[in-house]
């Protein structure tokens, strides 16, 4: 992978529905890697080959949840995750994940977020995006407030972390 380049190029990166091809012993190791899923909920669990290939395909399957594959020059780096889909509301959540460390503070969390509007308003056809991120993991709330998110609610002690309670920030955009 180029470790040198200083700046992301929007054209370099590309979103897919992920599929089993494109697993790799990478992105076991990115979510088995505390500094990478610190903020998420996959911290509390240890990941397989066997264990990712059931998640990918039963995500495939599923009509209201979306897993796309962030990849760089056709290298797979990170997932953004659309859902659950409420259909009747036109409403989804996202969440997301950059596993190669060194794509972290470069811009790319920005380019993802606007990349996934844009194919939930046109492919999915959603009116509302919303996200949950922990208080503690200020990169992504600059990244969704750059990409017009507001913040809409503030859920008090919902998370733990390091035995510690801390709040839930939700935020909403309007496609």
């Amino acid at each position: 992978m180029d470790s040198h380049y200083k700046k992301i190029y929007p054209n370099l990166i590309k979103l897919k529905i992920l599929d089993i091809k494109d697993l790799s012993e990478n992105y076991i190791n990115w979510l088995n890697d505390y500094k990478v899923t610190k903020h998420t909920d996959l911290i509390f669990q240890r990941h397989s080959l066997g264990s990712i290939k059931n998640y990918v395909s039963n995500m495939k399957k599923d009509k209201n949840n979306f897993l796309y594959g962030i990849f760089f020059k056709n290298i797979h780096i990170g997932n953004v995750k659309v859902g659950p889909i409420l259909k009747a509301h036109q409403t989804a959540y996202i969440s997301y994940l950059i596993g190669e460390k060194e794509f972290w503070n470069k811009g790319l969390g920005r380019i993802v977020i606007k990349k996934i509007k844009n194919i939930c308003k046109k492919k999915h056809k959603l009116i509302k995006l919303n996200a949950g991120v922990s208080e503690l993991h200020e990169p992504s709330q600059k990244v969704l407030l750059k990409n017009g998110f507001k913040l809409e609610g503030n859920f008090k002690k919902q998370i733990v972390y390091k035995k510690r309670r801390y709040s839930l920030l939700k935020y909403g955009c309007i496609l």
